[in-house]
């Protein structure tokens, strides 16, 4: 299953029979996509105890222009992707925040801030409104541009999901842009609004999202484009043309509505990075083998020892080392390895490392 879109609790099938999307050579995962604004619920099939979660808020929507004024983009969604382990088992709560609607009742109106979007414990704060005409960017999951009649900074974005608004230096100048995901949205020039901030690139969906919306410009009196939906996106702020007590004006765009989305992780074959290394020893010493290995779920060892390195014991506990016993003549050439398994989501994969001999070296008399 590549991806499944859902606009109420999807139906994800027995993972043990997906083909997944490979996206790398260790991990072969499903999606599944909750795209319909509001509640929704999510099972975890059996045995899944580990998923990476996307949650996008909705976007802010664009202010609105006037007085050949234009006005501040809206800030994008929050954006958060992680992992979420010690799943319940039971039906999970989530929201789609929608757009924030882009300002038009008036000709200096914001817009309004996107919904917050949640899964679980997370919550992605939506997207601050674009400031109208005259007004600053409001503060969201990233912050809204200001409007182009005074001096002000952006709207703030919120910490670990989004960034600041643009900011108008000069009075009477265009719009300046919302804040993104990935960067700050861009500050207002003299008569081309400000760039909307660049989202971030989302390995659960494999595209970027949360970008900020454009800020409105003096060279036509046009609306804001809206932000698309799904993405988080702010909507644009609106443009102007005229004279400045001229009743030209235009609607700021709407924000794009917020995802909520769920990669279930497969479990990969744990990578071996360091070998168990051979070594020499005496007797009455002993020799502690290493290894080093790295998986996307719980690892465990087992080591095991040979005379013949065909036939093979179990010891040890369950390390990445090993301590042998003290060593005698009767150990030369014992050989040991190590199987390596990675445990996630009730599924195990093992490889096992390549054999370290330990060799055992005699003390020669003269008399």
């Amino acid at each position: 299953v590549a991806s499944a879109t859902a606009s109420a609790t999807p139906v994800w099938g027995t993972f043990g029979s997906l083909t997944g999307v490979q996206i790398s050579s260790t991990y072969s995962e499903c999606v599944v996509k909750f795209t319909s604004t509001g509640s929704h619920s999510w099972t975890p099939p059996s045995g899944t105890d580990t998923v990476k979660a996307l949650v996008v808020g909705g976007g802010g929507g664009g202010g609105s222009a006037g007085d050949s004024i234009p006005a501040g983009g809206g800030g994008a969604g929050g954006f958060i992707e992680t992992t979420v382990s010690d799943l319940a088992g039971g039906p999970i709560s989530l929201y789609v925040g929608s757009g924030g609607a882009g300002g038009g009742s008036t000709y200096w109106s914001n817009g309004q801030n996107g919904e917050t979007s949640t899964f679980s414990e997370l919550s992605a704060i939506g997207g601050g409104g674009g400031g109208g005409r005259a007004n600053a960017g409001l503060t969201g999951g990233s912050g809204g541009g200001s409007g182009g009649r005074v001096a002000n900074a952006g709207g703030l974005g919120t910490s670990g999901q989004g960034s600041n608004g643009g900011a108008v230096t000069t009075a009477f100048s265009a719009g300046s842009g919302g804040g993104g995901a990935g960067s700050a949205g861009g500050s207002a020039g003299v008569s081309t609004g400000g760039s909307g901030g660049a989202g971030s690139y989302s390995f659960v969906v494999e595209q970027t999202l949360a970008s900020g919306g454009l800020g409105g410009s003096k060279n036509s009196a046009t609306n804001g484009s809206p932000g698309q939906n799904n993405t988080g996106n702010g909507g644009g702020g609106g443009g102007t043309t005229g004279p400045q007590a001229g009743g030209v004006w235009s609607y700021g765009g709407s924000g794009g509505s917020g995802l909520v989305a769920i990669r279930q992780l497969s479990v990969g074959g744990p990578a071996i990075t360091t070998q168990p290394q051979s070594s020499s020893g005496e007797p009455g010493q002993t020799k502690t083998l290493t290894v080093t290995a790295t998986g996307n779920g719980t690892l465990s060892y087992q080591w095991q020892s040979s005379t013949d390195g065909t036939n093979w014991t179990n010891v040890g506990t369950n390390s990445s080392s090993y301590t042998t016993p003290t060593l005698s003549l009767a150990d030369d050439g014992i050989r040991y390895r190590v199987g390596v398994t990675n445990t996630l989501n009730g599924q195990t994969s093992t490889v096992t490392s390549s054999e370290a001999v330990i060799s055992v070296t005699g003390v020669t008399l003269t008399v």
